[in-house]
C-alpha cells in the first residue's frame, strides 16, 4: 500500500528502563531512515513508559498491552500491525550499529530468495566481549539448526510478505525459544542468510543468563531439537541419544569412555540417516557432525590418551578440520589429562 515504511522494526519491552534509551537511540540514529518503530510495551511497571514517551520521532508507535501477554504474544501483536515490507527485530536491551539496517535491508532487495536474514553479533558480556559467527549459507544454517538456533533473534530481517501469505507467527506455546522454533518452521520452505559481519550488538547481564531463565530456555529449545529430529530425520531417538544430543548442543559433556562412545555412534546415526534421506547435502552434514565430534572428544580430554586415539579412530575425525596448531594443544590436553572446565574456572 503506497505510503507504507519499506521496514517496520518491531520491540517488545517488559521493565526495561536500565538500556531502553541506548537500544531505542541506536534505531532513530540509522542511516536507513524508511521505518516504523514499532515498540510493544508489554504492561511495564518501571520507567518504560516514561522514557518511551520522551521521544517525538513520528516514526515511533508505542503500543500498550493492557496487561502483561509475555514477549512470543506481544511479538505475534506486533507482526499483525507492522506495515513495513520487511519486519527487523530488535531487542530492549541490545544495540544496532548504524548502518545495520541499510546493509540488510540493501541485501534483501538484491537477493529475493531469501527470506530471513541476520548477521554476526558481538556478545557485551560480563566477563569479556566475543563475536557470534554464524554460518552464513542457507544449508549450513539450516543443517546447524539441528543442534542450535543459528539466525540471533534481534539481527533478524524478514519478508512480511510470507508472513501474511502462509499465516506464520510465533508459536504462543514458547514462552522461551520462540525465535528457534520460528525460525526452523520458516526454514522448511524458505531460504536464510547471515551477512558476515558485525551489525548488532547484543547484551549479555545478569538478567539475561539467570539460572532459572537458562533452565527454560534449554527445555524449549529441547524441544526444538527433538522435533527435527523427529520430524525432518524420522528418526524416533531414545531418552539415551536425546541426551547425548542435548549435551552437545548444549556443550556440556560428561567425562566417561561410555558417553564418548554413544556420541560416536549418535553423529554416525544422524551422518548416515541424512546421507540415506537426503535432507541436507552429504558434504554439509559430514562438516558439522565432525566439528561436535571434536567438541566432544576436546571436553573430555580429562580421559588422556584413550580420548586422543578414539577421536583419529573414528570415521567422523575426516572431516575435521582442524590446524596443526590445535591438533598439538588437544594432545597436549589428552596427555596431560587436562579438564578445559577446570582451566577455564581457573583463569575466570
Amino acid at each position: 500500500m503506497p505510503g507504507n515504511p519499506k521496514v517496520t522494526v518491531l520491540m517488545s519491552v517488559y521493565n526495561g528502563e536500565r538500556y531502553l534509551d541506548e537500544a531505542v537511540r541506536s534505531i532513530l540514529n540509522q542511516t536507513f531512515t524508511d521505518f516504523e518503530f514499532l515498540i510493544i510495551d508489554d504492561a511495564s511497571t518501571d520507567r518504560t513508559s516514561e522514557i518511551l514517551h520522551t521521544y517525538t520521532d513520528p516514526r515511533m508507535k508505542i503500543v500498550l498491552n493492557e496487561t502483561n501477554m509475555g514477549l512470543t504474544r506481544s511479538l505475534n501483536r506486533g507482526l499483525g500491525l507492522a506495515k513495513g515490507e520487511y519486519i527487523a527485530r530488535m531487542d530492549a536491551d541490545d544495540i544496532s550499529l548504524p548502518e545495520r539496517l541499510q546493509v540488510q535491508v540493501s541485501f534483501m532487495e538484491k537477493n529475493s530468495r531469501v527470506s530471513v536474514c541476520g548477521c554476526w553479533v558481538k556478545l557485551l558480556g560480563i566477563h569479556w566481549n566475543s563475536i557470534q559467527k554464524f554460518p552464513i549459507g542457507d544449508e549450513e544454517i539450516k543443517c546447524n539448526h539441528l543442534f542450535n538456533c543459528q539466525i540471533a533473534h534481534p539481527s533478524a530481517v524478514i519478508r512480511k510478505e510470507i508472513l501474511d501469505n502462509e499465516h506464520l507467527s510465533y508459536n504462543a506455546d514458547f514462552k522461551k525459544s520462540q525465535d528457534y522454533e520460528f525460525w526452523v518452521r520458516i526454514s522448511h520452505n524458505h531460504s536464510f542468510e547471515n551477512i558476515g559481519r558485525v551489525l548488532v550488538h547484543r547484551r549479555i547481564h545478569p538478567d539475561a543468563i539467570s539460572q532459572h531463565s537458562f533452565s527454560d530456555q534449554q527445555s524449549y529449545a529441547n524441544m526444538v531439537r527433538k522435533c527435527q529430529i523427529e520430524d525432518i530425520f524420522k528418526i524416533n531417538p531414545e531418552k539415551s541419544e536425546l541426551k547425548i544430543h542435548y549435551s552437545l548442543s548444549n556443550l556440556d559433556f560428561f567425562p566417561s569412555k561410555e558417553y564418548l562412545l554413544a556420541v560416536n555412534s549418535w553423529l554416525l546415526k544422524l551422518k548416515s540417516t541424512n546421507k540415506t534421506r537426503k535432507v541436507f547435502a552429504d558434504s554439509v552434514m559430514s562438516v558439522i557432525v565432525s566439528e561436535k565430534w571434536f567438541l566432544a572428544c576436546k571436553g573430555t580430554t580429562k580421559l588422556g590418551l584413550w580420548t586422543w586415539k578414539k577421536f583419529w579412530s573414528s570415521p567422523l575425525s575426516e572431516e575435521v578440520r582442524i590446524s596443526i596448531p590445535i591438533q598439538w594443544y588437544f594432545l597436549m590436553l589428552c596427555a596431560l589429562k587436562i579438564d578445559l572446565k577446570s582451566l577455564r574456572r581457573f583463569y575466570l
